[in-house]
């Protein structure tokens, strides 16, 4: 993850950190590692958090150690003042939905008043990729909030992974920076 994110950084001329403290489980003391993101793209601000928080019970061949497993915690805020951009929420399907089946059939849905806005982003295959996640990890269920607040707008992104997976993140990032591009 400390490659993409520099890999990033170096892309669009960005600021990367890297902190390292500790987390209580409850048993022991357990390294924390910090990764934080800035950067700028055509006149919208990007700020990623990655919250590496290992376990004790980490093991490299090990898939699933269900409440004993790392955590990733992701925090994205892309920001813009000045601008129209409608109101957007993404939604998936929560566990219980899961078990009703709801979504067999699709991995998403978007929430707005405006329709381009919906068919773009139900169309996108970055956003398809992201979503289909959904599907891999129990816990995956990202939370994807879009609000415009007198001309200030604010998309937080947030979700938690038990392994890296560095494809979703890129997966995300595409999509991400496309926002600037949408013809709305």
């Amino acid at each position: 993850m400390e490659a993409l994110f520099k890999e990033i950084a170096t892309q669009y001329n960005g600021n990367y950190s890297v902190t390292e403290s500790s987390w209580y489980n409850g048993h022991a003391y357990l390294p924390l590692y910090s990764y934080s993101l800035t950067f700028s793209h055509k006149e919208w601000d990007f700020k990623i958090r990655h919250e590496f928080r290992s376990s004790e019970f980490t093991k490299p061949k090990a898939v699933n150690l269900g409440s004993f497993a790392d955590r990733h915690l992701f925090d994205i805020n892309v920001s813009k003042s000045n601008t129209d951009f409608p109101n957007f929420e993404i939604v998936t399907p929560s566990f219980f939905a899961k078990l009703i089946g709801w979504g067999r059939t699709r991995n998403f849905k978007v929430k707005s008043s405006n329709t381009s806005l919906i068919r773009y982003c139900s169309n996108n295959p970055q956003l398809v990729a992201v979503c289909e996640y959904v599907n891999l990890d129990a816990e995956f269920s990202p939370q994807f909030i879009g609000v415009n607040k007198s001309r200030n707008y604010n998309l937080t992104i947030r979700y938690a992974t038990q392994q890296k997976r560095v494809d979703l993140l890129k997966n995300l990032l595409d999509f991400l920076t496309q926002i600037p591009s949408i013809k709305i």
